[in-house]
């Protein structure tokens, strides 16, 4: 997983486990850190792209979120303009 402040802005990007480490709870607790690493580094908010885990990121407490509504430090990362297509699921978390 990975975590990067930008401006302020928490954008989640790369989380993955193994096929055989599934079902440990291993992501739930990098997803965890993340929240509390960005919350201890005054970020405001997590956001993420995802093509095939939105329906977990929602369990966990994230929310659609228009691309509109993404900040513009984030928006301008190229998660966000060219990486992930237009068809990825947008998700955010306050965490403060």
């Amino acid at each position: 997983v990975a975590l990067e402040n930008l401006d302020g802005h928490g954008l989640l990007r790369t989380l993955a486990v193994p096929p055989a480490q599934r079902r440990l709870g291993l992501a739930a607790r990098l997803v965890d850190w993340c929240a509390q690493e960005g919350r201890q580094s005054g970020i405001d908010a997590l956001y993420l792209l995802t093509t095939t885990a939105a329906d977990y990121f929602r369990a966990r407490g994230y929310v659609d979120t228009p691309r509109s509504d993404v900040p513009p430090a984030v928006a301008a990362h190229p998660q966000f303009t060219g990486l992930c297509p237009c068809s990825a699921t947008c998700l955010s978390l306050r965490l403060h």
